[in-house]
C-alpha cells in the first residue's frame, strides 16, 4: 500500500492544527503522520486509526498545557515591561494612576449610593408581590399612601387574589418605664403584620407576637434604651396617648428595620389600640382615619386584575361617601370621583413623588450622580490617554527596534494594555483606600449610612477589578494603535515624531476644559440659589422663634397652654406668646372652598390671640382676632393670595361657605410662605383655635440656653409625665433645603475633582511638550526673546481651547441649570456674571497651571537648553 494514498482522519488532524498556532508545535503534527503511516504498513488500517485517536486524545492535553505556558512567560514578559516603563516614567506614571483613583474612588462611591438607592424594600421575602394601596381623590384633587382604615379587611375579603393583607397607622405617643420618658415611633399594625413582612424577629414568634392587643413588640435599639442588658420579655412599658394610658406587655424583640426600608419604627403594637387615639367606631371608618394598606397578591396573580376591580369595589364600599358628597351640593362630576390603583413595594421609595406624604428619594439622583460619576472617569481616562498618546515619543526607537526584532502590531497592542491594566489596578486599589478614607464624608454629603463592608463582598470587588481592566484595555488600546502603526524603518531613520499637540490631544483637553467650566456654573448657580432662599423675605420674622409642643390634644391642649404661657410670660427674656395647630414648614392642613362659583384649594391653620404679631405679619385690612373671640361669625384672618384668587372685593365681612359652618372675614394679612419656596404661595385661612398644639414663643437671642433651661423647668412643674420637646422655626426651614446644600457640595466636590484631575492631566501634558520643545526655547532665548514673549507664544494654544470651552460650556450650563431651577416657585436668576466667574476660574486655574511650566522651562539657562538630551 502506498503512503499516498492513506492520510490521517481529518476531524483530529484539523483540530490539532487548530491548537498549533505557533511554528513550533507543527513538529506534532510531522511526527503524528509519519508514525501513522508505518503502522499502517504493520498493524493495518484499522489499528492504525485506533492508535491515531487514542494519542489524539492524549496530546490534547500537553498541547494545551504548553499552550498556557507559553501564555504565561508571555504575559510575565508583557508585565515585566510594563513595570519598568512605569518605574522608568514615575511622574507621568503617577499623575496617570493619581487622577485614575481619584476617578475610581468616585465611581466607587456612586456605585454604592445607586445599589443602595435601588435596593430600597427587596430584602422581603416576598417583596414583589407585595403592594401598597394608593388613593387617588379627584374631588380635592390628593393623592394619598394612606386609605380609609377600613379597607384593608374589605380588599381581603372582596378580591379572591389577594393572599394577605395588613394595615400600618403611625403614631407618637410618650413611651415611659421607670425613670425613662421618651416620646416614640410607634406603629399600630394587624397581628400578621411578620407574615406580609421579612423584618427579623430576635425573640418571639411570628405568629403569637401580636396576638394580644396588650402586646408591644420592641426593636433591637429600643430595648437598650429602655433596658440595657435586662431581658426585655414580659416587662411592662406605659404609653400616653394625649390623656389615655395603656400599659403594654414585651412580647418580643425584631432587628431594627434595615437603612434601606421605608418602613421604620420603634415598637409595634396592635391596630386595635387607634381607639385610644381616635374614637371606639375608628376601624369601621370609611372616611377618617386613615391608614397605609399593604397587600400580597396569591403566587401568579397580577396587580392589573386588582385595579381592574376596584371601580366595582369603590361603588359598592364607598357610596355612603359619594352620596353623602352629591348632597353637599357642589358634585360636578359624574361617578366616581375615588380611585385606588397599586404601587409596588420596591417601586415606592424612588417613585413616589406625586403621592402624599410618602419617604423616599427620586431617581433622577441616582441618573444624575451616574453622570457626574462617568464625567469624572471619562476626565480620568482622558487625561491617561492624552498622557499615553504624549509619552509615546520617548518610546518609538523601543517599538521600532521590537519590529525589527518579529514583533506584530498585536503584541504591541497587548504590551500597550498589559502596561494600562496595570496602571489600573494600581489605581483601583489606592482608589479603594481613598474610597475608604473619605466615606464618612461623602455619607454626610449624600445623607446616606453607607459602610465600606458594603464594597468588599466577592461580586462587588470583581465588578470595581472588572471595570479597572475593561478602561485599562480601552484606554490603553488607542495609544498602542498609533504605535503599532509606525514603520520600523522610519522610526530608525528618525523620520517619524508624534506629537502632542494632535487633533485628538486638543480634542480631549477641550472636553475636559469644557467639563471643568459646565460643572462651575453649575456650582455657581447652586450656590446663589441658596443664598437666595436664606436672604429671601418670607413674610414673617423667623428669628427667635421658639416652638414648643403642647403633647395634648383638644381641652387638655388648652389647659398646658394656658397655664405655660401664664408663667413663661413672667420671663424677661420672652418676648411673646401665642400657639397654632400647625407651625409653617411642617405639616398643613388643606381644604377646598367654593365662593362666587370659584372653587381652589386653601391652606388653613387654627391660631391663637396675637398669633400674627408674634409672628411679625402684617395686616393689610382688618385686624386680630378680638378678645374674647365671638362665636356667632365663626372670624377667620385670611392671606392677601385668598383675596386675590377668590377675587374679593372690600374683603372685611365677607361670609364664607365652607364645609363646616359659615365663616366671616375680619383681616387680611400680607402674603407669606407658608410653604417652602418650592411652592407657589397659596390661599390661607386662619381660624381662631383655644386648644393650639404647639406653643410659639418669641424669645431674645441673648442667653438663649438659659431661656430654654427657665422654659424646661416651667414645662416640668405642668406636665411631669410628659418630655420637653422644642425647635425652632429657622431650624424647621433651614432643613427643608438641606438636600440642596448637599447637592451643591456634591456638585462642588465634584468640580473640584475634574478640576484636580484635569491640572494633573495639564501638568504633564505641558511638561511633555516644553521637554520636546526646550531647544526651540534655548536658541529664542539666544536670540533674544524674552521670558515673557516665550511663555506667551507657547500659551496661545490653551487660551484658544479655553475661549472655545467657554463656548461650548456657557450654553449648556445655561440650558440645563434653568431646568434645575424651574423646580422652584422662587428662584434666583442666572446672569453673565456667574459665566464670566466660571470662565475666569478657569483661565486662572488651566493657565495659572500652564503657564507657571512653561515660565519654569524659558527661565531656566539657555546653555542648558540647547544641552538637553
Amino acid at each position: 500500500m502506498k503512503k499516498k494514498e492513506i492520510s490521517p482522519p481529518v476531524l483530529p488532524y484539523f483540530i490539532l492544527k487548530i491548537l498549533c498556532l505557533k511554528d513550533w508545535r507543527f513538529s506534532i503534527l510531522g511526527d503524528f503522520d509519519e508514525e501513522f503511516l508505518e503502522r499502517i504498513e504493520s498493524q493495518g488500517s484499522r489499528k492504525a486509526k485506533r492508535w491515531y485517536w487514542q494519542h489524539f486524545f492524549a496530546s490534547v492535553p500537553r498541547i494545551m498545557k504548553d499552550m498556557w505556558i507559553w501564555r504565561i512567560v508571555m504575559f510575565k514578559n508583557y508585565l515585566t515591561i510594563a513595570l519598568r516603563n512605569i518605574k522608568k516614567q514615575k511622574v507621568f506614571s503617577l499623575i496617570k494612576i493619581l487622577g485614575l483613583s481619584i476617578a475610581l474612588a468616585c465611581c466607587i462611591w456612586i456605585y454604592l449610593f445607586v445599589k443602595d438607592e435601588i435596593s430600597y424594600n427587596k430584602f422581603h421575602d416576598n417583596a414583589d408581590s407585595i403592594y401598597s394601596v394608593i388613593n387617588t381623590d379627584n374631588y380635592y384633587p390628593y393623592t394619598y399612601r394612606n386609605i380609609p382604615i377600613a379597607m384593608g379587611p374589605a380588599l381581603k375579603e372582596y378580591f379572591p387574589e389577594i393572599e394577605r393583607s395588613v394595615r400600618i397607622a403611625r403614631s407618637n405617643p410618650i413611651v415611659s418605664y421607670e425613670d425613662h420618658l421618651y416620646r416614640e415611633h410607634c406603629h399600630l399594625t394587624d397581628r400578621n403584620f411578620f407574615e406580609l413582612f421579612s423584618f427579623r424577629l430576635l425573640q418571639g414568634d411570628e405568629a403569637r407576637v401580636l396576638a394580644s392587643e396588650d402586646s408591644i413588640v420592641l426593636t433591637q435599639s429600643t430595648v437598650l434604651k429602655y433596658f440595657q442588658n435586662q431581658d426585655p420579655i414580659g416587662k411592662t412599658l406605659t404609653m400616653t396617648f394625649g390623656r389615655k394610658k395603656k400599659d403594654f406587655l414585651v412580647t418580643g424583640i425584631v432587628e431594627d428595620p434595615p437603612r434601606n426600608s421605608t418602613i421604620g419604627f420603634d415598637m409595634l403594637i396592635r391596630i386595635e389600640n387607634l381607639a385610644l387615639i381616635r374614637d371606639r367606631d375608628a376601624l369601621q371608618s370609611w372616611t377618617w382615619p386613615r391608614s397605609e394598606t399593604y397587600i400580597q397578591l396569591k403566587k401568579g396573580q397580577a396587580p392589573t386584575k386588582i385595579e381592574a376591580g376596584f371601580p366595582a369595589f369603590v361603588s359598592f364600599y364607598f357610596k355612603k361617601v359619594i352620596e353623602e358628597r352629591k348632597a353637599r351640593g357642589n358634585w360636578n362630576k359624574e361617578g366616581e370621583t375615588i380611585t385606588f390603583w397599586l404601587q409596588s413595594l420596591p417601586d415606592i421609595y424612588l417613585h413616589s413623588q406625586a403621592i402624599a406624604g410618602s419617604p423616599g428619594s427620586h431617581i433622577k439622583k441616582s441618573y444624575i450622580l451616574t453622570g457626574i460619576g462617568f464625567l469624572v472617569l471619562i476626565i480620568a481616562c482622558i487625561n491617561f490617554t492624552n498622557l499615553s498618546i504624549g509619552n509615546a515619543s520617548t518610546r518609538t526607537v523601543e517599538i521600532g527596534m521590537r519590529k525589527i526584532l518579529g514583533a506584530d502590531r498585536k503584541n504591541i497592542i497587548r504590551q500597550f494594555w498589559s502596561e494600562s491594566i496595570v496602571i489600573l489596578s494600581l489605581a483601583m486599589l489606592l482608589g479603594m483606600v481613598f474610597a475608604a478614607l473619605f466615606l464618612p464624608l461623602f455619607n454626610h454629603l449624600a445623607s446616606k449610612q453607607i459602610v465600606m463592608t458594603d464594597a468588599l463582598s466577592a461580586s462587588n470587588l470583581l465588578f470595581f477589578f472588572a471595570l479597572a481592566g475593561i478602561i485599562g484595555i480601552l484606554a490603553g488600546f488607542y495609544p498602542g494603535l498609533i504605535l503599532s502603526k509606525i514603520e520600523a524603518i522610519k522610526i530608525i531613520k528618525g523620520h517619524m515624531k508624534i506629537s502632542g499637540r494632535s487633533v485628538l490631544t486638543r480634542a480631549l483637553i477641550l472636553a475636559q476644559f469644557s467639563a471643568s467650566i459646565f460643572l462651575i456654573i453649575a456650582t455657581l448657580t447652586m450656590a446663589k440659589q441658596i443664598t437666595y432662599i436664606n436672604n429671601k423675605d418670607l413674610g414673617f420674622n423667623k428669628e427667635g422663634l421658639m416652638i414648643i409642643e403642647t403633647l395634648e390634644r383638644e381641652d387638655d391642649a388648652e389647659r398646658v397652654f394656658n397655664l405655660f404661657k401664664q408663667k413663661a410670660e413672667n420671663l424677661t427674656s420672652v418676648r411673646q406668646i401665642s400657639g397654632c395647630a400647625f407651625p409653617i414648614g411642617g405639616p398643613q392642613g388643606e381644604g377646598t372652598l367654593q365662593y362666587n362659583d370659584i372653587k381652589l384649594k386653601f391652606r388653613f391653620s387654627q391660631v391663637n390671640y396675637d398669633y400674627f404679631s408674634t409672628m411679625g405679619m402684617k395686616f393689610l385690612y382688618g385686624g386680630d382676632f378680638p378678645k374674647p373671640v365671638p362665636k356667632d361669625i365663626n372670624p377667620v384672618v385670611v392671606n392677601e393670595m385668598f383675596v386675590k384668587s377668590f377675587e374679593i372685593d372690600d374683603p372685611i365681612g365677607k361670609k364664607l361657605d365652607s364645609s363646616t359652618r359659615p365663616a366671616q372675614i375680619i383681616g387680611v394679612v400680607e402674603d407669606y410662605h407658608y410653604r417652602d419656596l418650592h411652592h407657589e404661595k397659596e390661599p390661607v385661612i386662619h381660624f381662631f383655635g383655644s386648644s393650639p398644639f404647639n406653643m410659639l414663643l418669641r424669645i431674645s437671642s441673648k442667653n438663649i440656653n438659659q431661656t430654654i433651661v427657665n422654659l424646661k423647668e416651667i414645662w416640668q412643674d405642668i406636665q411631669i409625665d410628659k418630655p420637653f420637646i422644642y425647635s425652632f422655626q429657622d431650624q424647621i426651614l433651614a432643613e427643608r433645603y438641606e438636600e440642596e446644600k448637599r447637592w451643591n457640595a456634591i456638585v462642588l466636590s465634584s468640580a473640584v475633582f475634574v478640576i484636580l484631575i484635569t491640572c494633573m492631566g495639564l501638568v504633564g501634558i505641558t511638561t511633555l511638550i516644553t521637554n520636546r520643545r526646550i531647544k526651540e526655547i534655548g536658541i529664542r532665548r539666544v536670540l533674544g526673546a524674552s521670558i515673557a514673549k516665550i511663555t506667551n507664544s507657547m500659551c496661545r494654544d490653551y487660551v484658544i481651547l479655553i475661549a472655545i470651552s467657554n463656548l461650548i460650556s456657557w450654553p449648556l450650563g445655561f440650558y440645563f441649570m434653568n431646568l434645575w431651577l424651574k423646580d422652584y416657585a422662587y428662584r434666583t436668576h442666572m446672569d453673565i456674571g456667574i459665566f464670566l466667574l466660571a470662565g475666569l476660574l478657569s483661565v486662572v486655574i488651566s493657565l495659572g497651571t500652564i503657564g507657571f511650566l512653561i515660565f519654569k522651562a524659558a527661565s531656566s539657562n539657555p546653555v542648558d537648553c540647547l544641552r538637553y538630551e
